[in-house]
């Protein structure tokens, strides 16, 4: 749509946008090669925003309803954030859990949401839902300013702002009445085999003015779960098939089939080529190496095991 189109209701607020990209390069790496501590380099680095990752977050907190807008039911929405549900999926080891982490840390403090609640949650697996709350914790241990500016104190199994009755926590499996989450952060979706915690969640947000519930996920095995049902939605709303201004989504993966763009014919990549890996890994050269891919795929080569894993793990 034309951005001088009065009857769509959002605009792209870049202030908005670029305040989380900054806040979010405050804090620093806490785990690689980035968080080692040398002679010459006594703290860790910073934290930066890999390409995909700006454009993620500057669409997330960027698009907003246009001033005067109004809702189905007839409420004034002008400045809230256009998308309240986003869905991430990309193979593994490229950043996520740790740019989800961030999104938390956001969401609890720096939004502006009295009493907001942040949840990390996992299907069944503790481990699982600590690998976007530890980094949440350990990189707010780090930073004085993030604590003291917004009150944070930093708890074993939470982190809370008693100034404005705020929580971060993990959450496995599904939730207790009465949670009203403002962030609901969902890791390893594809090993949730009921939808029971992504609905409550999204229930629980009612009370929210600019809720925002976070799905991220490699790829999985189960075509019968929940994860495989949101990814094909996702594909059908992306393709212009289903209509969804709410929903924010992403999908970084090989070409598997033929399709038509722009009025050329793409052809499917095979998965033994490096055009499947520069398409399905955005972190390329950052987290992930080509050289480290191409012997993973060596080793998948002659073996119906790996192969499976590296076309789904790797590829996504």
């Amino acid at each position: 749509r034309s951005k001088n189109d009065v009857a769509w209701p959002y605009v792209f607020d870049k202030h908005k946008a670029t305040r989380v990209c900054r806040f979010m390069e405050k804090f620093p790496h806490i785990k690689g090669r980035w968080a080692r501590r040398t002679a010459d380099h006594p703290r860790p680095e910073r934290f930066v925003l890999s390409p995909w990752q700006c454009f993620v977050t500057v669409a997330l907190f960027g698009w907003v309803y246009r001033a005067g807008a109004r809702n189905e039911h007839g409420e004034a929405v002008g400045g809230r954030r256009r998308f309240r549900e986003a869905r991430i999926f990309v193979p593994r080891k490229q950043g996520k859990s740790t740019w989800a982490a961030l999104v938390g840390l956001y969401m609890l403090a720096a939004d502006g949401e009295p009493g907001s609640e942040v949840y990390a949650g996992a299907a069944k697996n503790e481990k699982q839902a600590w690998e976007v709350f530890k980094p949440a914790r350990l990189m707010a241990l780090a930073v004085d300013d993030y604590r003291s500016k917004w009150g944070v104190d930093v708890l074993t199994r939470n982190l809370s702002s008693p100034r404005t009755a705020s929580k971060f926590e993990p959450i496995i499996g599904k939730p207790g009445e009465g949670a009203s989450s403002h962030c609901a952060i969902h890791d390893e979706y594809h090993e949730h085999k009921t939808d029971e915690q992504v609905d409550a969640m999204r229930t629980g947000m009612g009370a929210r003015a600019q809720p925002l519930q976070l799905i991220i996920s490699t790829a999985g095995v189960n075509l019968a779960g929940p994860c495989y049902e949101s990814w094909r939605q996702l594909e059908r709303v992306l393709d212009g098939v289903l209509h969804n201004d709410r929903l924010f989504g992403v999908i970084y993966s090989a070409d598997t089939v033929r399709y038509e763009w722009n009025g050329a014919t793409v052809e499917p990549d095979s998965w033994l080529g490096d055009d499947a890996i520069r398409k399905a890994n955005p972190n390329l050269g950052v987290s992930v190496e080509i050289d480290d891919l191409r012997a993973e795929r060596e080793e998948a080569r002659n073996s119906p095991r790996k192969q499976a894993v590296y076309k789904t793990k790797k590829l996504n």
